[in-house]
């Protein structure tokens, strides 16, 4: 049915498709703001207005930038620190930023962004036995912000209870731990005094559970770890001069397995960050700057975008510090040390559209794009999770978006003009449901821009029509 499905589709639309320093490939420059010096990482906001914001760490304050224009990004305020520092790490749950640094004693800034044009600093938290942290982790599930690389170890906060004034729940002593990320209950820890990635069962806190303590490739320090939506891969940096990004099997969290390493040019190159989303591992690479590589074939990872943007030597810790996963614009916001915010689309990412239809349990299926669509990518896919379990899942594709309104169902592919597809798939236990979409090696399709909807059966049949509906979905294919 796959291959069936694949070759009407792609048929279908090839009809409508448009046939000295390697700065970047598949990535464009969309805007940038640099008006301090002394920059670290990065994050963002989305309103509910829609509009997104980058929150970025300057050795001396945060700044919030309105990137709605990113043509033209504008800093609509600042949050002053006590002092300088070269560590700042910021991230955002709910309406409320939180910012940690390596300065002692300056405590954690908590930032209001209810009125992200005019945010307002709360207050610097700050506990017993705290002093400073490096980075900040959050649990965007369970609302609890956890503290790393800090005095005391890992000091983790219920941020979720009360924004503006948090609640120590729980603390990890030892080992050192440098950063971590947390998904659907399990921590993903890297343990910088040895290659090593480890995994916490958090979910029943104050108890922290050790799962697995697996080697990391490379020589020297793990420095982050992202898992993909479902704790099925994960990806470990290692802080070094050709040190590899690891991507690790982990279906089974007490024996992860190592699938591959990927390392770019030239052999000195130091990755620093990286974050799965979709079946597309986004990093920055300092002097290479931004790096975009699909794993929708985790054994194989291929680089398909990048952006550098550090005109100097490979090496050493100039350059791209900070990368964030795409947003619903498809934009990724980066954060270079020496000029401050750059705003990109690599043609890697999705561009999110549309309210969708919000169904059983008040909620909304989620669409995803998995894997860059790039020319010959057999493994590229668009998956759905977050649905009725055990239902029935309808694909719409086509090559034109709609809005429309029919029975209560919001619409947003238009499948009639041109002819595009439909096709069905069983949801599974957890609400996920995927399709193949191999991309064939066609150079006619280079640029054809799809959109992608997926419909889920909520109740009766589909005949009765009770349905919900994810966002739209804007992708292109693309020459790697």
């Amino acid at each position: 049915m796959k291959r069936i499905f694949t070759a009407l589709f792609f048929s279908s639309i090839l009809a409508f498709c448009t046939p000295g320093w390697a700065q970047s490939r598949n990535t464009a420059l969309l805007g940038r703001f640099n008006r301090y010096s002394g920059y670290n990482d990065i994050w963002a906001y989305t309103a509910k207005n829609g509009k997104e914001y980058a929150l970025l760490g300057v050795s001396d304050r945060v700044s919030i930038i309105d990137c709605s224009n990113p043509s033209s990004p504008v800093e609509r305020g600042y949050v002053q620190g006590t002092g300088s520092s070269t560590w700042r790490d910021i991230k955002v749950f709910g309406d409320y930023a939180y910012c940690v640094t390596e300065r002692y004693n300056e405590g954690m800034m908590i930032i209001d962004l209810t009125n992200p044009d005019s945010p307002k600093l709360v207050t610097r938290w700050d506990a017993v036995g705290y002093t400073h942290a490096h980075n900040i982790a959050m649990d965007f599930e369970r609302g609890h912000a956890y503290l790393t690389g800090s005095s005391g170890g890992i000091h983790v906060i219920d941020v979720k209870s009360n924004p503006t004034n948090p609640k120590q729940i729980a603390q990890l002593s030892s080992p050192y731990i440098h950063d971590l990320s947390i998904h659907n209950g399990i921590s993903f820890m890297s343990y910088q005094n040895y290659p090593a990635l480890r995994i916490y069962d958090v979910s029943n806190l104050p108890t922290f559970t050790l799962l697995s303590n697996t080697r990391t490739p490379g020589s020297q320090v793990s420095h982050n770890t992202w898992p993909n939506y479902d704790n099925t891969l994960c990806a470990t940096t290692n802080e070094t001069a050709s040190g590899p990004i690891g991507f690790f099997d982990t279906t089974n969290l007490k024996a992860p397995k190592l699938l591959s390493t990927w390392t770019t040019g030239p052999s000195n190159a130091i990755p620093h960050n990286a974050y799965l989303k979709d079946g597309v591992c986004h990093a920055s690479y300092y002097t290479e700057g931004y790096r975009s590589v699909d794993v929708s074939d985790p054994k194989n990872p291929v680089e398909v975008a990048y952006y550098d943007t550090w005109p100097g030597s490979s090496g050493g810790y100039n350059g791209m510090w900070g990368t964030l996963p795409p947003l619903a614009s498809g934009n990724v916001y980066c954060s270079d040390r020496s000029t401050g915010l750059w705003i990109f689309k690599p043609k890697s990412t999705a561009t999110y559209y549309g309210k969708g239809t919000v169904g059983t349990g008040n909620v909304r299926p989620t669409i995803r794009m998995y894997g860059a669509g790039y020319l010959g990518n057999k493994s590229f896919g668009i998956h759905v999770t977050e649905a009725k379990p055990s239902s029935v899942a309808l694909l719409l594709l086509g090559a034109a978006k709609v809005d429309m309104t029919a029975a209560g169902l919001n619409l947003l592919v238009n499948i009639a003009s041109p002819a595009g597809i439909i096709a069905s798939v069983p949801t599974n236990a957890k609400g996920v449901a995927k399709i193949g979409l191999p991309v064939p090696s066609d150079s006619k399709l280079n640029g054809a821009v799809l959109y992608a909807q997926w419909l889920v059966v909520d109740s009766g049949s589909v005949s009765s029509l009770k349905l919900s509906a994810s966002q739209g979905m804007r992708f292109e294919l693309f020459t790697r």
